[in-house]
């Protein structure tokens, strides 16, 4: 994928929102979006079948529903040519029979000349971090809107573009062979030490300012930490492979499953290393793993010099609590306090955007979102939550007094 758009991995695309006959074929006995001469620009102007994956998403289940399809784009009145009714046929899966009205609908072309059909529901965090990803505009209208060209002008946003695809099932090659010898002398074949391994990742990369530009430096180093670990990831895991599976039904699923909690678990720990590496750089003072509250997450960072299981914190003025989350997943365990305890709570992360009922969480639980700050114009500003870039939080912990550094 080139830096900053979508054309090399999709050609066009279009949107609407799902009407009650397209969401409940029942309704009328059709499995087929209604086309428009708009569509025409999209799939043409002739009768042919696209091989295409459809695909489900909702917050409440992270893994998307996917199913490879054949549809069909076609003239309902081909034999009445002033009345032209072009339709896109799709086939009844377990994928179309979650469909509401309402749920967002996203037709993309693919270079490869195949087509992604994906819905998303309604108002969920994934349709937001969707419209972001393909700069689409707002649905003020019942019929589709279409563009013949993606292009995103986000800057240095590769790592948040990848983190949609990748939510929506698209593989992206995420990996670099010139540095995998240095990486295999460095580490072996073993999962690298998590700081160890963010420490060489940022060795990699020239020519940032993190004092002056922080924002920047996080998201090219959390992009360059996730090609070198697929990279890494991508070596170990053909070995393994090759060693096959005494159980293949289960030792596959189990392998799979345990790659993928890997990764998730890696992108925090990187997410933490590289930030924590930013406070050290901008010469603020911190502890990590503070015990803050009994019964409650732990957060990653504490602010304001508070001793090690002190649970008299929010007493202290200026209080601030850290959490870092690469993906939000369930709010409830972002490693924050209770609103009542009086302390600032922050939650870093990378997720482009969040939904409706995940900023009204947020809000509740008195938590404000740290973003880099090309992903803030993600994030719904109708929201009372306000978001902060890494740069604006950084210069807000420099109004903090330290009495002591914290240990931890």
């Amino acid at each position: 994928m080139k830096r900053g758009h979508l054309s090399s991995w999709f050609t066009g695309v279009a949107w609407k929102r799902l009407t009650a006959v397209e969401a409940l074929p029942h309704k009328s006995n059709q499995h087929e979006f209604d086309g428009v001469q708009k569509l025409k620009t999209l799939l043409g102007s002739e009768r042919r079948w696209y091989p295409g994956t459809v695909a489900y998403l909702m917050d409440d289940d992270p893994e998307p529903l996917r199913a490879d399809v054949r549809l069909t784009w076609y003239d309902a009145r081909e034999r009445i040519p002033k009345r032209s009714e072009w339709r896109l046929y799709y086939p009844t899966t377990f994928v179309s029979e979650r469909y509401s009205e309402g749920d967002l609908l996203i037709i993309a072309r693919r270079a490869n000349d195949t087509l992604l059909v994906v819905v998303a529901e309604e108002g969920s965090t994934i349709e937001g971090q969707l419209m972001w990803l393909f700069g689409l505009g707002a649905i003020d209208h019942p019929g589709f809107s279409v563009k013949g060209e993606i292009e995103s002008g986000h800057l240095m946003l590769d790592f948040a573009a990848n983190f949609v695809l990748d939510l929506i099932g698209e593989n992206v090659d995420h990996t670099d062979d010139s540095c995998l010898d240095v990486m295999l002398r460095l580490f072996g074949r073993d999962d690298p030490p998590p700081d160890e391994f963010s420490e060489y990742v940022r060795s990699t990369v020239q020519g940032l300012d993190p004092v002056d530009d922080p924002d920047t430096a996080l998201l090219v180093w959390m992009e360059r930490e996730e090609v070198l670990y697929r990279t890494l990831e991508r070596h170990r895991i053909g070995d393994r492979l090759s060693a096959g599976f005494r159980d293949v039904p289960g030792g596959f699923f189990d392998f799979s499953a345990e790659v993928q909690a890997r990764r998730s678990q890696r992108q925090n720990r990187a997410l933490a290393s590289h930030f924590e590496h930013l406070l050290q750089l901008h010469g603020v003072d911190y502890g990590r793993s503070t015990v803050i509250e009994p019964e409650v997450d732990v957060p990653d960072f504490v602010f304001a010099g508070a001793a090690v299981g002190q649970l008299d914190l929010w007493r202290k003025p200026m209080a601030r609590v850290l959490a870092v989350r690469s993906r939000t997943g369930d709010l409830a365990s972002t490693g924050g306090v209770s609103p009542k305890s009086g302390i600032d709570s922050y939650l870093l992360t990378l997720e482009p955007g969040l939904g409706a009922a995940q900023m009204t969480a947020l809000a509740k639980n008195r938590i404000t979102p740290v973003v880099p700050v090309g992903l803030k114009p993600a994030f719904q500003q109708d929201s009372s939550v306000l978001v902060l870039s890494a740069g604006e939080f950084l210069k807000a912990l420099g109004t903090i007094e330290y009495p002591r550094r914290v240990s931890g």
